[in-house]
């Protein structure tokens, strides 16, 4: 989360001088027909998985594939992607010149969605969606780079990887194996915890390993469909780099004194209590050692790993990495990428979290003081925080701060939301929203 809120905030003060128009939520029409185009999907695809599957297995699937397929539509009922037109004419165009590409005849049916999620990520779900996020346009600086995570992503499909992790799963739940080993368990007078932690433990373990397989082979053939289809002067490798950044970058931060300087209010005077942290050393939490590594569970390699390979397994990769940033201002990429920075305390508050949403609201304003339109959205999500407070539904939009967390500073503005009381969230919406 805090390498994600870092990238939010970057360009901030260019970003609202540029009068973007925001994206067009007035889809409809839109949603309505792909909703009626997947589901004609969804019911072909799960009568070929009927044909090809009987018994448990069968059931299991398709009650695993329709349970997924009634959530991703009504991810797209709650306008979970994007329906803007200069997004989904970009992504079309993306698509067409994949597919357009000699020898890909395989690639014919696959179709790009972009998610409003801010996190730099994509996925490939069974039958053939691709969903990009907005915060990839976000954090990369070229198509190029965008393009490298699409291709990698189809390798995952070509690969069938999706398929078989729900096919792997469903197996692994009829085998009989499997089952012989619980009854054993159960059978047992004692050690029945330590066994069925060391079954837990292997079950897991061999899935972190096969699919962190799976993200490599996909690597490696996400590069062969990307030199088809990539800019003849870029490098598969620069998206893996950049990502490589966003897992080592240093935390945004929000200090006290700033705080003070936007809620030192004239019908509300600041607080020290508003920023007190609980103090969670009172609590041995040393207590419960941690039993399974973290490095087992992995699904992905570490991306350093990731380009070790690639450069092994092709010897044209194997060059310098150039570490400054390919940014062309001229691009239609460039400008999608301004219009993702726009709406990310939008998306996150869409999505329902206001929490990170205030958070990088805070740090905007900080930086650019005097803009009415981040004044007036500072005003906006504080009501949203008091009608959630009034509703007892706080929790639900806010995190709780736990032990776990390291970023002093996020954990000191969690702390603040958590400190205030109804009466002063709704004097801070107030004052926000009337200057």
């Amino acid at each position: 989360m805090k390498n994600s809120l870092l990238f939010i905030v970057l360009f901030s003060s260019a970003l609202f001088s540029q009068q973007l128009k925001p994206i067009d939520t007035s889809d409809f029409i839109q949603r309505k027909i792909l909703i009626e185009n997947f589901k004609n999907e969804f019911e072909n695809f799960n009568h070929k998985i009927s044909k090809e599957y009987s018994g448990r297995i069968k059931r299991e699937l398709i009650d695993i594939y329709e349970f997924s397929q009634e959530e991703f539509i009504h991810n797209i009922e709650k306008k979970e992607f994007v329906f803007d037109t200069r997004f989904t004419d970009y992504v079309a165009e993306l698509e067409r010149k994949i597919k357009s590409q000699p020898n890909n005849s395989g690639l014919s049916d696959f179709k790009i969605l972009v998610s409003k999620s801010n996190n730099p990520n994509a996925f490939c779900m069974p039958g053939g969606i691709l969903v990009i996020n907005i915060g990839l346009f976000r954090f990369f600086d070229n198509e190029a780079q965008l393009l490298s995570v699409i291709c990698h992503e189809l390798g995952h499909k070509q690969l069938k990887h999706p398929e078989n992790t729900v096919l792997s799963k469903v197996t692994l739940n009829n085998s009989d194996a499997l089952k012989a080993r619980v009854r054993s368990i159960e059978k047992s007078k004692a050690g029945q915890n330590d066994e069925a932690f060391s079954l837990l433990k292997h079950i897991l373990y061999s899935e972190g390993g096969k699919r962190r397989m799976e993200e490599q082979a996909a690597d490696s053939l996400g590069y062969l469909l990307y030199k088809k289809a990539g800019p003849t002067n870029s490098n598969y490798l620069d998206a893996l780099y950049r990502l490589k950044e966003f897992d080592s970058i240093p935390s945004i931060s929000i200090s006290k004194e700033d705080y003070q300087t936007l809620f030192d209010l004239p019908d509300q005077k600041f607080k020290e209590d508003w920023l007190q942290v609980e103090d969670f050393s009172k609590y041995n939490y040393d207590f419960y050692k941690e039993k399974i590594s973290k490095d087992s569970l992995k699904t992905h390699p570490e991306i350093d790993a990731r380009i070790l390979k690639l450069k092994n397994d092709f010897s044209e990769l194997d060059v310098a990495f150039d570490s400054v940033p390919k940014i062309d201002t001229t691009s239609s990429f460039y400008q999608l990428k301004l219009l993702a920075k726009q709406e990310v305390i939008t998306n996150y508050i869409e999505k329902g979290e206001y929490g990170k949403g205030i958070y990088v609201n805070i740090k905007r304003l900080l930086e650019t003081p005097k803009n009415n339109y981040l004044k007036s959205q500072l005003g906006q999500n504080f009501l949203l925080l008091y009608e959630a407070k009034k509703q007892y539904t706080f929790n639900k939009f806010v995190e709780y701060v736990t032990p776990e967390m390291e970023d002093e500073s996020y954990i000191r503005f969690l702390s603040f939301l958590w400190n205030l009381n109804l009466a002063e969230i709704k004097i801070i919406s107030e004052y926000y929203l009337q200057n």
